[in-house]
């Protein structure tokens, strides 16, 4: 009775313990490098379905220079979504620390097919991206699972 009761433990812990690495899987982060203006630039992008038309996408960057060292007068870095064949939309300004030379964003968008581009910009209230760009890549959510 009790090498039955220590096997059930056993599988119980098991069956827990795969549960638990099974949650920590999700999509993987998709990783990109700057363009030729800073070619240093590591990005990562991570997808999360919100709903039926939803996604979340979180942007972490390092080895980002100053702005200002991309484009002369630039201070800010704008993160854009483009889906295919339609015109970029800002997804918003990045919130970047010089010191670390890291900055992030979190923001959603409907496109599950588009690519995302990081520009150096003079303000945030740009509403279109400049030449300016120091990342690049395009996005497919559903190869992403």
């Amino acid at each position: 009775m009790t090498n039955r009761r220590s096997l059930k433990s056993i599988a119980l812990v098991l069956a827990s313990l795969s549960l638990l690495a099974m949650a920590g899987c999700g999509p993987k982060p998709i990783n990109f490098a700057g363009t030729d203006r800073a070619a240093g630039v590591d990005g990562t992008i991570k997808l999360k379905k919100l709903g039926p038309d939803t996604l979340m996408v979180t942007s972490e960057f390092k080895f980002l220079p100053p702005p200002a060292r991309v484009a002369e007068g630039a201070t800010v870095y704008v993160l854009w979504f483009i889906p295919d064949g339609q015109t970029a939309n800002k997804a918003g300004t990045l919130v970047y620390d010089e010191g670390s030379r890291r900055g992030s964003l979190q923001a959603s968008t409907p496109h599950s097919r588009f690519n995302v581009i990081l520009t150096a910009e003079k303000a945030s209230n740009v509403v279109q991206p400049s030449e300016f760009v120091v990342a690049r890549k395009a996005i497919n959510a559903s190869q992403n699972k």
